[in-house]
This record gives C-alpha cells, structure tokens and sequence, in this order.
C-alpha cells in the first residue's frame, strides 16, 4: 500500500487508483496500523482510492472481459516461489497479454 500512497500524495490529478491484493489482512493492517493510514482510509471514502482483495491475474482477466483499460498498471511481485506460490499466476504469459489488452495508448507498466 506504500506506492498507492506515494501516488495519490504526489500527483493530485489521479482521479482514481484501484489496488487489487490478495491479502485482506494487508491492507486492514496497513490501514490500521502505519502512519499514513487515515490519508488511505480520506481517498477510499473520497474515491480515489479502490481497493479490490481477489487474485491479480483474475481481476486483470476479468477487467479485460469487461473492456476495460488503464492509463498505467502497477503489479508488485514478490513472491520468490515462481513455480509454487500463491502469485504464480503473476508469471504467466496470460497475465502478461492481459496487462497489455488492458493498457490504453500512451499507457505505462512498470
């Protein structure tokens, strides 16, 4: 939740930024917890700040089964278990053709 956090402090022009975790708890910790908490809490209730708890590679499919598109993606991998972990699905060359279908153009991915 730290890059959704640098993003909406330092450009005020995001309207709105969707972070997808797999992890509930991540996020109820983070918003509880770390000091930049209550300014998640000010943009979830504003709106400017979504937050989607589902597997990543499944919310970008079904993102591109609704025809949607980003102006930029942000993934965040860090699971070291490619093969065998709870993000492997992140590593597939179908999440990859999903990130693409869903970026406008002039988009960015980091």
């Amino acid at each position: 939740m730290l890059i959704p956090h640098y993003l909406l402090s330092n450009y005020p022009n995001i309207k709105k930024l969707t972070v997808c975790e797999i992890d509930d708890r991540v996020v109820e910790v983070v918003r509880k917890y770390n000091g930049y908490g209550l300014e998640l809490n000010k943009w979830i209730e504003e709106g400017r700040l979504e937050v989607k708890i589902d597997d990543g590679a499944k919310f970008v499919k079904e993102k591109v089964a609704e025809g949607k598109t980003y102006d930029a993606i942000i993934t965040d991998n860090t699971d070291v278990y490619i093969a065998t972990g709870p993000a492997r699905s992140l590593f597939t060359s179908e999440f990859f053709k999903n990130i693409n279908t869903l970026l406008n153009k002039d988009a960015c991915f980091s």
